[in-house]
């Protein structure tokens, strides 16, 4: 392990899921294949007031949206460690998203990809 990973105290991890339904619906098949306890589902405080997903489980606090993503990409799912703002401000942060692209795809049979979000 480099000096570099030693000094990464948070993870996170960001992806784009293809799914045929809506976030009610799939905010509901991630409950039930991955033991969370339930959504709260809540509106942005800006405009266009987007309705989205949050809970958390295990140290992490997880993030549901829908996405105008293009190659049909319909919904985005976004983990962080809870806590972590110093992390994250510090840029101390795994990335985490290629495991969560396969944990999903293996556990869920969902179609996931990876997104780069640039933070």
């Amino acid at each position: 392990m480099t000096e570099s990973n030693l000094n990464c105290n948070g993870a996170k991890g960001n992806v784009l899921i293809h799914y045929k339904g809506t976030l009610e619906e799939l905010g509901a098949f991630l409950k039930n294949k991955l033991s969370l306890k339930d959504l709260d589902f809540e509106t942005d405080m800006d405009p266009p007031h987007e309705i989205f997903a949050m809970g958390e489980a295990l140290g992490f606090e997880y993030w549901l949206y829908n996405s105008n993503d293009q190659m049909g990409y319909n919904f985005r799912f976004s983990i962080c460690t809870s806590n972590s703002e110093q992390e994250i401000f510090n840029t101390r942060m795994h990335d985490i998203s290629q495991w969560l692209a396969k944990y999903l795809k293996e556990v869920c049979s969902l179609d996931v990809i990876v997104v780069n979000l640039g933070s």
